[in-house]
Order: C-alpha cells, then sequence, then structure tokens
C-alpha cells in the first residue's frame, strides 16, 4: 500500500517501513521490476519495453482490439487530431474515415454540416448520425429558425482541443447496438482524461483569415447603364453603389485554448477551457464560443472507481440570413441592381423595396442566437470479480437557445421584433455489466445492460410589430402584438442490450448483438422493436502458414449482417392532433 509516481524526469522519492526487502517498479507497456533494497538511499532502475499494446478502438458500450475487431469501424486518433486549427468537431471527420462525407451547409457561422455514413440512408425520416460524448447521446432538434435557419450543430459546443479519439460506427453490426438510433450510423467521441504521473500545462493560439472562394464579376453603376441604354433602350439615374464589394471583407478567427492534466495513480483529472472569435467573409455573420471541460477519475479500491465527465458552454452567433434569401448579403447585393444607392444624399440608409438594403440590416438590426449548453455524466465502476465489472452511469444534456430579432422601420415597415425561447433537457442512466476472460485459447467479452432516456421540450415565443421609434428594442414595446406561443413536447426511450464477442486461438472471432428499443415515438401497436446483429472473423495473419511473410503485419477476413432503425420522425407522429388559436 506504499508508493509514489516519479515526474516527468524519472526522478522520484520514497519512504519505506523498517523491514521492507525489495521495490516493485511498474509501468503500462514496460515489463514489471521487482528490485532488492541494499545500503545505498538512491536507486536507480531502467524501464524494459514489454509486450506492444494492442490498438484500442471505442465500440458501443467499450472497446475492442483492433485485431480482433468484426465490425467496420474507423477511428480517427489523437495523432490525427493533433495541430489542427479547426472550429468545429466535424470538420476531424473531413478526409479522415472512409465512408464519411461531411458537407458544409453555405457559409453561416454555426451552421450545422450534413454528414452522412455510407450514404442516405432514409427518404422522409432523418439523415443525421446519432453523436454519442462520453456515454452521452446528444440532443441533436432544430434549435433557431428565420435568419440564418440552418439547424443547430449538434457538437459546434465542444472544443475539437478536448476531444482525445472519434470513433464512427458505419455497418449495421456496429450500429445495431444502438438499435433504433442506428441506422445513420453513430459517431462515438471521447474526451480528454488526466494520466498518472504525467502532469502538464498545455496553451495555444491560433489566428487567420477568411476570403470567399468565388465571386460573381457584375457590372458596376456606368457599365450597367450603358448596357441598358445601348439594349434596352431604357436610361437608369446617374447614381451608383458597389453592393458587392460593400457586404464582402477580410474574416478574422482568434482561437485560444488552455488545459491542465495529471495526477496520480488513485485520482487523474483533465480540466481545459477555451475562447473561440470569428467573423465571416460576410458582413453582419460573427460568432463568439466559450468551452469549458473538466473529466475526473478517482479509485477508492481496486475494485471500486468513480469518474464524472463535465462540458459546458456558451455561444453568441450574430447571424445574416442564408443563402438564396433577400435578407442575406451576398444573396442581395448580386440582385441589387448597381445604380440603386444604399445612403441618400444625407447620408441616410434608403428604403430599397423588395431586395433588402443589406447595409441598412447589418448596420440597424439584432438577429442573435445564444445557445447555452451543459453537457455532463458520472458513474460507478465496481470489479464483482476478476474480468467480472458492473457500472451505473447517469448523464444530462441540457440545451437552452434564446433567439432574439430586431428589424427597424427601413427594413420592416413600422419595425419588427421577436423573441424565441427553446429548451431541450435530457437526462438519461445507463447500467451494464461487462465480462472479460481468457480461458486458455478460449477468450469471452461481453456486455449486457439496460438504459432510459427522456428528454422534454419547451418552446417560448412572442413576437410584435409597429414600434413608435427604433430605439425601442423590446417586444413589449410594440403597438401590435402579433405572437404569443408556449408549447411542450417530449419523448422516452426504454432498452435492454446485449452483445458477446467470442476468439477462438486468436485467429477465429464470432460476435452477436441484440437491442430491444420501446420508444413513445412510435404508435401503440409498434412502440418496440428488436435489432440484431451476427459477425465473424478470421484472423489470417494468425496461421502459421502466414508467419513467414514479413510485409504483411494484420490480415483479416470479416463478414457481417445487422438490422437498426431511425426513430427521427418526430414527436407524437403517430397520433392525431388538435391546437388552439385565436383571432
Amino acid at each position: 500500500s506504499t508508493g509514489t509516481v516519479t515526474d516527468i524526469d524519472g526522478n522520484y522519492t520514497l519512504e519505506v517501513p523498517d523491514g521492507t526487502t525489495a521495490l516493485v517498479f511498474s509501468y503500462t507497456g514496460f515489463e514489471s521490476q521487482e528490485v532488492a533494497l541494499g545500503s545505498s538511499n538512491v536507486l536507480d532502475v531502467v524501464m524494459v519495453s514489454g509486450v506492444t499494446l494492442e490498438d484500442i478502438v471505442v465500440v458501443g458500450y467499450g472497446e475492442q482490439s483492433t485485431r480482433f475487431q468484426v465490425q467496420s469501424v474507423s477511428q480517427v486518433s489523437t495523432e490525427k487530431l493533433a495541430n489542427r486549427p479547426l472550429i468545429g468537431p466535424q470538420e476531424l471527420l473531413q478526409g479522415q474515415a472512409a465512408g464519411v462525407q461531411m458537407v458544409s451547409n453555405g457559409g453561416i457561422l454555426g451552421a450545422n454540416s450534413t454528414v452522412r455514413i455510407r450514404g442516405a440512408s432514409s427518404i422522409n425520416a432523418g439523415g443525421d448520425p446519432l453523436y454519442v460524448v462520453d456515454g452521452v447521446p446528444l440532443n441533436d432538434g432544430s434549435y433557431s429558425g428565420g435568419q440564418g435557419g440552418a439547424s443547430l450543430n449538434p457538437i459546434q459546443d465542444i472544443n475539437p482541443n478536448d476531444i482525445e479519439s472519434i470513433s464512427v460506427l458505419k455497418d449495421a453490426a456496429a450500429a445495431a447496438i444502438y438499435g433504433s438510433r442506428g441506422s445513420n450510423g453513430v459517431i462515438l467521441i471521447t474526451t480528454k482524461k488526466g494520466k498518472a504521473g504525467v502532469n502538464r500545462v498545455n496553451a495555444d493560439f491560433y489566428t487567420g483569415w477568411s476570403e470567399p472562394t468565388y465571386t460573381l464579376d457584375m457590372m458596376n453603376a456606368d457599365e450597367f447603364r450603358t448596357y441598358e441604354r445601348e439594349y434596352n433602350g431604357r436610361n437608369f439615374p446617374d447614381t451608383g453603389f458597389d453592393w458587392p464589394g460593400a457586404v464582402l471583407q477580410t474574416g478574422r478567427i482568434n482561437s485560444y485554448n488552455l488545459n491542465f492534466s495529471g495526477g496520480s495513480d488513485v485520482t487523474q483529472y483533465y480540466l481545459g477551457g477555451s475562447f473561440l472569435q470569428q467573423s465571416s467573409y460576410a458582413i453582419g455573420n460573427e460568432l463568439e464560443r466559450l468551452n469549458g471541460r473538466m473529466n475526473f477519475k478517482h479509485t477508492f479500491s481496486d475494485k471500486f472507481r468513480f469518474g464524472a465527465n463535465v462540458g459546458i458552454s456558451r455561444a453568441n452567433n450574430n447571424r445574416i440570413g442564408g443563402e438564396n434569401n433577400t435578407f442575406a448579403p451576398l444573396t442581395s447585393s448580386y440582385l441589387q441592381l448597381p445604380t440603386v444607392p444604399a445612403y441618400d444624399d444625407n447620408g441616410n440608409f434608403t428604403q430599397t423595396g423588395f431586395i433588402r438594403n443589406v447595409i441598412a440590416i447589418e448596420a440597424l438590426s439584432v438577429n442573435d442566437l445564444i445557445t447555452d449548453r451543459v453537457t455532463s455524466n458520472a458513474y460507478l465502476q465496481f470489479d464483482l470479480m476478476e474480468g467480472l465489472t458492473l457500472k451505473t452511469d447517469w448523464g444530462i444534456d441540457n440545451i437552452m437557445t434564446t433567439e432574439t430579432s430586431r428589424y427597424p422601420d427601413i427594413v420592416s415597415t413600422g419595425g419588427t421584433a421577436s423573441n424565441i425561447i427553446r429548451r431541450d433537457n435530457k437526462w438519461l442512466t445507463s447500467n451494464t455489466i461487462n465480462f472479460d476472460r481468457q480461458f486458455g485459447s478460449h477468450a469471452i467479452n461481453a456486455v449486457a445492460g439496460f438504459s432510459l432516456e427522456s428528454s422534454q421540450y419547451d418552446y417560448t415565443a412572442v413576437a410584435g410589430s409597429n414600434f413608435a421609434a427604433d430605439a425601442l428594442r423590446n417586444v413589449g414595446s410594440a403597438a401590435t402584438p402579433t405572437t404569443t406561443i408556449n408549447t411542450r413536447s417530449a419523448w422516452a426511450l426504454s432498452s435492454q442490450f446485449f452483445r458477446a464477442n467470442y476468439r477462438l486461438k486468436d485467429k477465429y472471432i464470432l460476435e452477436g448483438a441484440v437491442r430491444r428499443d420501446g420508444s413513445s415515438r412510435f404508435g401503440a401497436n409498434n412502440r418496440y422493436g428488436i435489432f440484431w446483429a451476427a459477425s465473424g472473423g478470421w484472423v489470417v495473419s494468425e496461421e502459421a502458414f502466414m508467419q513467414n511473410v514479413s510485409f504483411i503485419d494484420n490480415l483479416k477476413l470479416t463478414a457481417s449482417y445487422g438490422t437498426t432503425g431511425n426513430d427521427r420522425i418526430g414527436n407524437f407522429a403517430s397520433l392525431g392532433l388538435y391546437g388552439s388559436g385565436v383571432r
């Protein structure tokens, strides 16, 4: 029970009880050594490299060695994530995992990217993969509307610097363990943890700029007047304004990151924070994001462990209209005639009609989206016996968005304002028992468990029009209330699951998985579904006839079949609903 941990250079001190005759030196990946104590109070030891550790990949409710894996799983490792100036975690997938396509939805900051794993899997249900962070499946609804109303990026609130690895479950055999939510694939994100004996402080900063990759070459006012006069016989006033040039700028980005990690054999920690500032190449679009993360693990005894992972964030997004919208700066600048001025002779903004004066929108309007999010889980882990571990895990994903808009009279006659608050609070628990033992040439790894998950969504919106003055900003100052809405929705999921992997002589592998989901989103007669998968593999490189083939490190043949489901159909879709309203 007496021990110590060296510093990063290997130095250590230790007070030993009387009668101690030897010390044991051990470290992961090295052979343990027992060294006898002599008369000297200085003892130097050189560790000898031990058995090479297998590469480990995170899968649903556990980990597996890549050497004996029979599912189709791609892993983006720590090495691939390092030293990359990224805005969001989805960019980590770009070009890093076979069969995964990531396409940005326009240039609006904070907008969701379209991620497809092995193509589209549904015509009228949702097509996005399920994101799971440290065992917590994330909320992924649409929490914004109006201008820039692209759906919210479900993982934009995660700092890429806090990510240890990303696993992509691609085939049905891998995703069947997530049952009714696995059809679009599953992306498992593991955040960084502290390591015993390695105390580190890491700080980094990067800056950059952005410009549009392509812009249309438009006529200026003189060229347009000449063209119209010579070819169409129409005359236009001798006014002009460079609309495309006025809405473009050099976008900037600044990212600040600081984290601390380390610990002892008993307690490990990771504490990180980041601040991101970003402006787009189009005027009016800015994003600020503040992240904080604390991961903690404590070992009470050889059999009992506790851990917690907590992530908090706030993102403030000053938005613009999406492409093909008259509120979008670049779209309107191309549609607007170059002879239409943005300002009158007195320097005031002009009313430009259906094609909006986007310069006035940027200067005078408010179009903000603030996102606050807390994602966390805590777990207890207990070793019942050798190879048998019980784990209970509790988690939450609480998200609130506040969407505020205010358009002055010159943009919308009389002026309009709205305020929309969305809350989506999820809680879940999963309880599993893991078995991992080897008996001679036989090895068995199995996990069984059940989970409960519930989420409640609240929506409150107020809006009004006709303001006495543009200086009156709040909806309560509107002469004409136009919207008063308050709604609530909820869903729940109850699941039981099991997966077993059998390995013979490290050559022949069989694996099966089954999950039973009960979802409130489906009708009473179709509320429960059973999803299963079967896989097999042959590690050819372990055969005797392959031992002299030096250029092949690992050759494996696998086959699998499985079933998955898609619950992205909305709440209460099976019911006939009614609503109330006032005219």
